[in-house]
């Protein structure tokens, strides 16, 4: 082979090996680059499945305090005309003691 296409021939081949060995250096760096990525992936993930079971546990309690608030707001409702009737019991009972009265609608007599 002739000296000159020899010498170009392994300047060929010495710039494909650098260029490999910088594509092989990239590589490495890209995988340590994504590791970096996976791992920060992998706490976001675990962080985020924390803040949903913290939601869950929310979302129970206040299931929970509404099915007391609904069940409260069902119980006045039943017990509505008993309440008006009670209330209504209680202001003739605190009427009759006005004015000195006892309680059989008639008021003490004055004396003169």
């Amino acid at each position: 082979m002739d000296p000159e296409v020899e010498r170009r021939y392994e300047l060929i081949e010495r710039r494909a090996a650098a260029a490999e060995a910088r594509s092989n250096a990239e590589f490495a760096k890209w995988k340590l680059y994504m590791a970096g990525v996976d791992a920060r992936l992998d706490r976001a993930e675990a962080r985020m499945d924390r803040a949903e079971a913290r939601m869950a546990k929310y979302d129970m309690k206040f299931e929970a305090t509404r099915k007391l608030v609904e069940g409260g707001m069902k119980f006045v409702m039943r017990n509505h005309a008993d309440i008006k009737t009670l209330n209504k019991r209680m202001d003739d009972f605190a009427r009759t003691f006005r004015n000195g009265g006892n309680g059989n609608g008639h008021s003490p007599k004055r004396k003169p």
